[in-house]
């Protein structure tokens, strides 16, 4: 039988069609692992499912022990937010920060402003800010304990769920690997070095996508298992007397002279505290301005006595009577 002779770029051919064929033979078996793995791994998310759905759908919020069952089996995302507002700002951050530490948590990014002093009668009260992360299965309670540390007035939460996405992305990991295996098995027959170049490219394409998308499903097993809490935390003072406002023109006018009053007041009490904090201050630059004066002055009589003796021959008699 007479045998035939391939040429070098029938050969490459051959190759990249049985490579495409394998690929597809590949994205046949990544469909039949997702089929298999809902089928075999996931049996119970199955029943389970349909009764999670009616559970938000009627309750509008999940309890802290069916964010647990869920979790079980579908990949979600839990997030958090919540206002408050505190008399003791300090004590506050404190226990917060303590809660974070006992319930396995970490702080993410916080931030804080302001001075939290009453300054000549002006409030500039503190307020923070924290990103934390709080494991997912303790994320509610933690909210819920906020209330005995601060008040809260304001929060919500938020959910998302990513299982279709997650075993997407794990099925088209394994297709990647597969197709990692056969291009090193093609990389290894190449007997040229066209062929083993582009062999080479397809395998960095290949590798690039399987380390982006095994980066993507470790973020989101970090977010899932760490659910996000993001706070607001605003430091407030005792309130003020509230008065009605004057309605008759006695009452606008009694009104407007209580408050001259108290101006007058604020401000004489500031002119004294300044007098008095600042007083070695008043005395040093008293010192400075009036020996500047005074040398100047000096300064200025001894040039004009010179000026007067140059060009009049001194001072006249009217002027020494």
């Amino acid at each position: 039988m007479k045998r035939i002779k391939l040429s070098k770029w029938t050969s490459v051919f051959l190759a990249f069609s049985m490579l495409l064929m394998l690929s597809a033979c590949g994205g046949a078996d990544s469909m039949g692992y997702a089929e298999d793995s809902k089928n075999e791994s996931y049996d119970s998310s199955m029943e389970y499912e349909k009764p999670a759905e009616d559970a938000i759908e009627n309750t509008g919020s999940i309890e802290l022990g069916q964010n647990e069952s869920v979790q079980t089996n579908r990949k979600l995302i839990f997030n958090y937010n919540a206002t408050l507002q505190t008399l003791e700002f300090d004590k506050t951050i404190d226990s917060i920060e303590k809660a974070v530490v006992s319930s396995g948590g970490y702080i993410e990014s916080s931030s804080q402003s302001g001075s939290g002093a009453i300054d000549y009668g002006r409030v500039y009260p503190r307020s923070a800010r924290y990103t934390l992360r709080i494991p997912a299965g303790k994320a509610q309670n933690f909210v819920e304990s906020l209330a005995s540390v601060a008040t809260v007035v304001d929060s919500s939460q938020g959910l998302e769920d990513v299982t279709e996405y997650y075993y997407d992305s794990e099925a088209r990991i394994k297709t990647l690997r597969v197709q990692e295996e056969r291009l090193l098995e093609l990389l290894a027959g190449a007997d040229n070095i066209s062929d083993m170049i582009t062999i080479e490219q397809k395998l960095a394409e290949v590798r690039y996508e399987i380390e982006s998308i095994d980066g993507t499903l470790r973020r989101l097993d970090s977010e899932i298992a760490y659910s996000r809490v993001d706070l607001y935390i605003d430091e407030v003072f005792e309130p003020e007397k509230l008065q009605a406002a004057p309605l008759t023109l006695g009452e606008r006018i009694s009104a407007r002279f209580s408050r001259s009053i108290s101006d007058i007041k604020a401000t004489g009490e500031d002119m004294i505290v300044w007098l008095l904090g600042d007083s070695l201050l008043i005395i040093f630059w008293g010192a400075i301005i009036g020996g500047l004066v005074f040398a100047g002055n000096y300064t200025y009589k001894f040039f004009r006595k010179k000026r007067e003796d140059k060009y009049f021959g001194g001072p006249k008699d009217t002027d020494k009577k």
